[in-house]
């Protein structure tokens, strides 16, 4: 539990100003289900109570112990197992959850997405969730590469590092267009993820080729593998090297 012992209704006022990055407090509230008097308390600097916080958190993916004693990162961020995370990937995605994949070519954060409806009738509220998984290992990102609609975003490396820290929400992440600069994921781009997972990052050409030699037929492959062979070999002529592609490009035209 929180100690509220020493809070600081000023910082308080300021940390909850500062996830609304510009929004009006009544319109901000009232789509979260709060009532007016309510949101007038908060904005006085008054503790909220437990479910005002849950419904914050819920929708901000705010950090309650941030929102209190501004202690550590803003938002919330996943980390854990590399099999509890894909767990919870694949049931999200059983639920129809999106899966976004932003990386930097170095690192990767996964961004699984969802629309949010809370209660019925009038008193139902409705906000986008997003759920950040800064620590994605293998079987974490081969479950969400498997998920219907998956998308790749190209971040810079600062947006990623804000995004792996816990330092931009999902308000953030969607009113900065960072979305909108997704594409569908391709074999190339799983391909260069795993690199990224494993430590072992390739450039974009290194994936398309990788990419493509996955694709080829058994005796395409051998023809490849001897192309290397005398690319690598210290005694292979020019004459060698032509040949070997030479019998590649006989098997691909049959």
């Amino acid at each position: 539990m929180t100690d509220v012992s020493n809070f600081d209704n000023r910082s308080f006022l300021y940390r909850i100003n500062k996830i609304l990055l510009g929004r009006k407090k009544h319109p901000w509230g009232k789509a979260l289900g709060l009532k007016p008097a309510r949101i007038n308390s908060i904005f006085e600097g008054a503790i909220p109570t437990a479910d005002a916080l849950q419904i914050i958190h819920q929708a901000e993916k705010v950090r309650i112990d941030w929102l209190l004693t501004g202690v550590g990162s803003p938002y919330q961020v996943r980390t854990g197992s590399d099999q509890s995370l894909a767990a919870l990937v694949l049931d999200w995605g059983q639920q129809g959850w999106r899966a976004v994949v932003v990386t930097d070519s170095d690192r990767l954060a996964l961004l699984m997405m969802t629309e949010q409806r809370v209660g019925s009738g009038a008193d139902a509220i409705q906000y986008d969730d997003i759920e950040v998984i800064a620590s994605v290992g293998l079987n974490t990102l081969m479950t969400a590469v498997d998920l219907p609609g998956v998308q790749v975003v190209e971040s810079d490396r600062d947006t990623l590092s804000s995004i792996l820290r816990g330092n931009i929400g999902p308000y953030q992440i969607i009113s900065s267009g960072l979305l909108q600069t997704g594409r569908p994921l391709t074999d190339a781009d799983a391909s260069r993820l795993r690199a990224v997972v494993a430590g072992t990052a390739v450039d974009e050409d290194a994936a398309r080729l990788v990419s493509h030699f996955r694709n080829l037929k058994p005796s395409e492959k051998t023809a490849v593998l001897v192309i290397m062979s005398a690319m690598d070999s210290k005694t292979a002529t020019p004459g060698d090297i032509a040949s070997a592609a030479a019998d590649y490009a006989s098997r691909v035209k049959k």
